[in-house]
């Protein structure tokens, strides 16, 4: 594979990639009772796409990503070598019960790391480490610092999300405050990084030497391509228009939000369905009982059916809240997915999202029931020609720049002058 500023095929590279995070084998998901989430996805698109050769990905470490006891039964996270992608990868971890299995990960992570190092120096190369989120959990960072230092590798990693401490954790708090400051510290140690929202950057302890914002990754190629080909919204879908919400059921991605300015605004033929599962839901319902306008559609794991949701909407909506606790690190890549329907999409200014997605989405001035309520108005007074440029808009640039075919290699170049093993001709 040829990428700009250098030919891989003609110099025989001089480091090699290992990769710590947690991907498996597709088919694993039928022995194994395997978390199935848009981060797990990530991570296999990122491997699979440096794996196919635009990257010396020579090792994989990774844990099974099964729910942790008692959420799930007490089982083991080990696992003889496999491949995946083609590339040796290596199990961390003994069982799924906490605090084994983040102590028990650490461990591994800081062993086999290191062993895998020491071999590829012993072949006159230079180990390079790439941690997603900072290795198989949060809880992983100080492990991945001490085994990049005792390698001597440079330590390259992808920050999606962040857990801030929030009044909802309870007695854990004081703990995940704790750990926070840890994970931020140990970021700021890294050789580079790449974040998905800026946030991150600025909350770190010391700056870094390399870093790069990702305003949003998609989570399937696949089901992304399949968005692309939806049939467009017509003039006459917006005159009795169905207003769609995807995702978790939670206050920070602001589904009581989105449920409060619908019952406020002033649209009688139009309707509300919500797509997913999650803690608000109960409420949600009660809230919304009786009023035949909304409709709750549950938890949706089938790509055929969820596409077809996504084809029945003719307004798409991200009311992601921006003050809460939880939203601090978070961007809102669903917001590629959304664009990619063609359909018209609102969302809250989450994460950057205005600057990162201007012209495409229609944005709130704030996140109240009020500012949504507002935007709806907006669009809906909009010229239909607005409306079909802003998703011919951001339909082009997900096709464009959102696609893994794009993303991979751009994360590859970055890893490469964070590293220092960007060979430039």
């Amino acid at each position: 594979m040829v990428m700009e500023g250098r030919i891989d095929s003609v110099r025989e590279p001089t480091w090699s990639l290992a990769f710590l995070g947690s991907v498996v084998p597709e088919a694993w998901r039928d022995t194994y009772p395997l978390v199935k989430s848009p981060t797990i996805e990530i991570q296999q698109n990122i491997a699979r796409e440096w794996a196919s050769g635009s990257m010396p990905l020579d090792r994989i470490f990774t844990t099974l990503p099964v729910p942790r006891f008692p959420r799930a039964e007490l089982s083991s996270l080990r696992h003889p070598e496999t491949l995946v992608h083609g590339v040796r990868t290596i199990f961390l971890g003994w069982m799924n019960w906490e605090p084994c299995k983040s102590v028990s990960i650490g461990l591994d992570l800081v062993r086999k790391v290191r062993q895998w190092a020491r071999g590829v120096r012993a072949d006159g190369k230079k180990p390079v480490l790439f941690a997603y989120n900072l290795g198989p959990s949060h809880w992983q960072a100080p492990a991945c610092l001490l085994a990049a230092k005792l390698s001597g590798a440079p330590l390259i990693s992808l920050v999606t999300d962040l857990e801030p401490p929030a009044k909802e954790d309870g007695l854990l708090r004081p703990l995940l405050s704790v750990a926070l400051k840890i994970q931020l510290g140990c970021l700021g140690r890294a050789s580079g990084l790449a974040v998905l929202n800026e946030q991150v950057l600025h909350d770190l302890p010391r700056a870094v030497a390399h870093s790069v914002v990702v305003n949003g990754l998609v989570p399937d190629d696949g089901f992304t391509r399949e968005l692309l080909r939806l049939s467009d919204v017509t003039a006459g879908d917006l005159e009795s228009p169905v207003l769609m919400y995807l995702g978790s059921l939670n206050q920070a991605r602001g589904a009581d939000l989105l449920l409060e300015a619908f019952l406020e605004w002033d649209h009688p033929s139009a309707r509300l369905e919500f797509v997913g599962d999650g803690p608000l839901r109960d409420s949600l319902e009660k809230r919304a009982a009786g009023n035949e306008r909304i409709t709750f559609r549950g938890f949706v794991s089938d790509p055929a059916q969820l596409l077809r949701y996504y084809e029945a909407a003719d307004i798409l909506v991200n009311p992601h809240r921006i003050d809460v606790p939880k939203a601090r690190y978070v961007f809102p890549s669903k917001l590629a997915q959304c664009l990619a329907s063609g359909r018209p999409v609102v969302s809250t200014d989450q994460g950057g999202a205005r600057k990162a997605f201007e012209g495409m989405a229609w944005f709130a001035e704030e996140d109240t029931p009020d500012g949504l309520a507002n935007v709806f108005d907006d669009l809906l007074a909009a010229e239909f020609a607005e409306i079909r440029s802003r998703s011919d808009k951001g339909r082009d640039y997900v096709s464009s720049e959102k696609l893994w075919e794009r993303q991979a290699p751009e994360l590859a170049r970055f890893v490469e002058r964070a590293a220092g093993v960007a060979e430039i001709q």
